[in-house]
């Protein structure tokens, strides 16, 4: 049978004491921080490199509509256009 003291035994060979805690060192702390930090860094960058894709993204997007809205207006003011659009209504061929 392998119970409590059996274990207790075993391990205390190692001359540690495993049932005591032991409060954290300044060392343990600042590594937790340390990682957290860069954990929190690496977050923000993602952030940020969304951020930026998606005005990149929008700003195509608002670009394309700009020429279309150029293309339209040049194609309206010509005088082809009003042309073609006169004899469509007109119903002449």
């Amino acid at each position: 049978m392998f119970g409590i003291v059996e274990l207790r035994k075993t391990v205390g060979q190692t001359g540690k004491n495993w049932c005591a805690m032991k409060s954290p060192d300044w060392k343990s702390i600042a590594d937790i921080l340390a990682t957290v930090a860069i954990v929190g860094s690496l977050v923000f960058v993602g952030l940020e490199i969304k951020q930026s894709r998606d005005i990149a993204i929008a700003d195509v997007y608002q670009q394309q509509a700009a020429l279309l809205a150029t293309i339209q207006i040049n194609y309206e003011s010509s005088e082809e256009f009003y042309e073609a659009r006169r004899e469509f209504s007109s119903g002449e061929e």
